[in-house]
């Protein structure tokens, strides 16, 4: 999926819970919500967040290759640990933006590997930046408006 859809995804879903759970309603939450959603694709100088950062997105591609470590549940949980000493409610966060990332990306043909370093994928068949995706995100910008009203 391409960056702007995670970053609905996961917006809509932080927007949909917050009153819910316990998600902090700070000034840090939003821009975490935001960074947490792409954050698995640093592995690919291809992406948004991998031009930005591009030696060490190129390095995180020759040594995990892209949509297999960064895109499991064991980064989530080695992430997750620190989080969990430093700020529960950014933990909430990162498990529910990151989380969402690994959701859509499954969705896709290239599907991810959520037990790397066992090499079972989940795919679908979404295609990154086809029709498909595009209504979805449309859907996303629909709902957020409306859960903002």
């Amino acid at each position: 999926m391409r960056f702007y859809t995670h970053i609905l995804f996961a917006l809509f879903l932080f927007l949909l819970v917050q009153d819910f759970t316990p998600l902090p309603h700070s000034f840090f939450s939003l821009p975490a919500v935001l960074l947490f959603s792409i954050i698995a694709d640093i592995d690919t100088p291809k992406s948004y967040l991998g031009r930005r950062v591009l030696p060490l997105s190129f390095l995180l591609k020759i040594l995990f290759g892209h949509r297999k470590f960064f895109h499991s549940f064991l980064f989530l949980a080695i992430i997750a640990i620190p989080f969990f000493f430093v700020s529960v409610p950014l933990l909430y966060i990162f498990l529910l933006a990151a989380g969402s990332h690994l959701l859509l990306d499954a969705l896709t043909p290239g599907g991810i590997m959520p037990f790397y370093p066992m090499k079972m994928r989940i795919r679908g068949p979404i295609r990154t930046g086809g029709i498909a995706e595009h209504l979805f995100c449309i859907s996303l910008i629909f709902l957020i408006v409306l859960q903002t009203i």
